[in-house]
């Protein structure tokens, strides 16, 4: 995995047949909210702590079930037009290819709705083994924005925007820092790879220039 893997594609075939994505994850959130979600946070002056993350290449990472891959097929080359370490001992060079791609596509709707999802079954299972968090609010739900949240000294705020995850807690205590590295640890589990940067370093944020 790589930058050079990292693929934007227009699947229109896979978007033609594939219904809503809502329609299959009715209780599933987007997470493009951005800062209209973390809004939803009450803190008193001062006292509000922000750390991230940001998932390298995490759409690279997810393998899509092989019925997917000749909806993101390729044009029909020579196995001779392509690389020899690709092809050597498999197939003789005037064979016809259809080279495929099996991996999650940036490019349409299912693709960032499965990448959330994943990321809050591991966040949600992460977040709940640790002794130091209770029911910390989880931002890309509809509920949990309905009304404002305080920040309580044993409580915070997450919110997944894709592939980047910002954790929000009350200063001082160390939680969102404690949260950071418990879900950082979970994604790393199961094969993702992300850096950890805060709010203020000049990097993009969760979405949108801090």
């Amino acid at each position: 995995i790589g930058p050079q893997l990292r693929k934007i594609l227009q699947v229109i075939p896979l978007n033609a047949i594939m219904v809503a994505p809502l329609s299959l994850f009715p209780l599933e959130e987007y997470g493009l909210l951005g800062p209209g979600a973390l809004a939803q946070l009450i803190a008193e002056a001062d006292i509000l702590e922000a750390r991230s993350l940001d998932q390298g290449n995490a759409f690279t990472a997810i393998e899509v079930p092989w019925w997917w891959w000749r909806l993101m097929a390729g044009p029909v080359v020579l196995a001779a037009e392509l690389p020899a370490s690709w092809v050597k001992g498999r197939w003789p060079g005037h064979r016809r290819l259809r080279p495929c791609y099996t991996r999650l596509p940036m490019g349409n709707t299912h693709a960032a709705l499965i990448l959330i999802a994943i990321n809050k079954h591991a966040s949600v299972r992460a977040l709940a083994r640790g002794k130091r968090f209770q029911n910390p609010v989880y931002l890309n739900n509809s509920e949990e924005r309905a009304t404002r949240t305080p920040l309580l000294s044993s409580s915070g705020g997450y919110y997944i925007h894709i592939d980047d995850i910002a954790f929000l807690a009350r200063r001082g205590e160390g939680l969102a820092a404690a949260a950071r590295q418990t879900v950082l640890q979970a994604l790393e589990d199961v094969g993702f790879t992300a850096k950890t940067s805060d709010p203020g370093e000049g990097d993009i944020y969760i979405g949108f220039f801090y």
